[in-house]
């Protein structure tokens, strides 16, 4: 193995197990909670470890505390879901929160809270948050930067100070007052209302791990299918193995149309009809022949038969025509020679 092969090999190992590294702990459970992991999903329990690009999801009442590796501090509420993302540095954390309450509580580490109407930084501060048909946010403690997603997708950023109470109805334009409603307070867990105490070193030497309970079925993201697009773009590497089962494909097939970024893998592109080549004729090269040298002392004597001369017809013999019609004929004179007379007559000329 290269030198720069084995480079490549450890870098790619140390990635792998710094993805895979917990971020967390999930230190206070209550109600029944779901973890997915890829494309498995899980149940979560008290103690359990919680990685980069986990999604943790509760059902009815529940509640769950989440501790981080940076001393941040996260409570979700009932019916809420969120999803865990590395921050852009290994101290960071980033949560996006798709539906249901959250209280974050940062430390000296940056937390960034995502959703689809708001992105807020923040550093030494506490902020409560709902999102649903009407969303709102309060600052416990300290400050934020907001950036509202607007509905042509723009953004307005604004910085909130402690007590401020930032809210938006659906369809309309949000406001910020000096303190929270007493709707928003009263839709809030009661636990919500007071400051999160930690409880991880309870677990810091535990080796918990979440119960299996499955691949995930279209059901169980169905909620995250209606994220925005840059969360979804997330999901397609970490779902993609669930396409080999033929019903799960149906069903994404079906969702197809709103979902671009499976379009490749939901719909591949035929590819374009090439047309037959022709194959080049090859080139023969002319048959050489070896000289023919006659050697007297081997070839044997090679006879020239003469051209044939052609023979030209004899004309036709003369016969007169006005000759009287009791005129005798007379005879063609012959060709062959006679020999001469010798005393005896005219005598005919022998052959040799």
């Amino acid at each position: 193995m290269t030198k720069s092969l084995l480079w490549l090999t450890m870098a790619w190992l140390i990635t792998q197990a710094a993805y895979a590294a917990p971020i967390g702990t999930l230190t206070f459970l209550e109600g029944d909670s779901q973890l997915i992991r890829g494309s498995t999903k899980y149940k979560l329990l008290e103690g359990a470890r919680l990685e980069g690009n986990d999604i943790v999801e509760l059902a009815g009442k529940g509640f769950v505390q989440l501790e981080f590796t940076n001393g941040t501090t996260l409570l979700l509420g009932p019916q809420s879901k969120a999803l865990l993302q590395p921050g852009t540095t290994a101290s960071d954390i980033d949560v996006f929160l798709l539906d249901g309450a959250i209280k974050v509580k940062s430390t000296t580490s940056s937390v960034r809270l995502n959703t689809r109407v708001f992105e807020l930084a923040l550093t030494n501060a506490t902020a409560v948050a709902r999102i649903g048909s009407s969303s709102g946010l309060f600052m416990e403690r300290g400050s934020g930067r907001l950036d509202e997603i607007l509905a042509d997708q723009s953004t307005s950023q604004q910085n909130l100070p402690v007590n401020a109470y930032w809210s938006r109805a659906a369809g309309g334009k949000s406001q910020v007052a000096q303190r929270p409603t007493s709707a928003f307070i009263t839709s809030l867990p009661a636990v919500f209302l007071d400051d999160p105490r930690s409880r991880l070193e309870k677990y810091a030497h535990s080796k918990i791990s979440p119960n299996k309970l499955g691949e995930i079925g279209v059901e169980d993201i169905s909620p995250w299918l209606q994220a925005p697009l840059s969360i979804r773009k997330g999901f397609v590497t970490a779902w993609k193995p669930r396409l080999s089962d033929a019903g799960f494909k149906a069903q994404m097939m079906e969702q197809a149309s709103k979902l671009p970024e499976w379009e490749k893998l939901l719909a591949p592109p035929k590819p374009a009809p090439s047309a037959t080549p022709i194959k080049p004729t090859a080139h023969r090269e002319p048959t050489k022949t070896a000289p023919v040298t006659n050697n007297p002392a081997t070839s044997p004597p090679v006879e020239i038969s003469p051209a044939p001369v052609p023979v030209k017809a004899a004309p036709p013999p003369h016969t007169p025509t006005n000759l009287p019609p009791d005129a005798p004929a007379r005879s063609t004179p012959s060709t062959t020679p006679k020999q001469a007379d010798e005393g005896n007559g005219p005598q005919r000329r022998k052959p040799y």
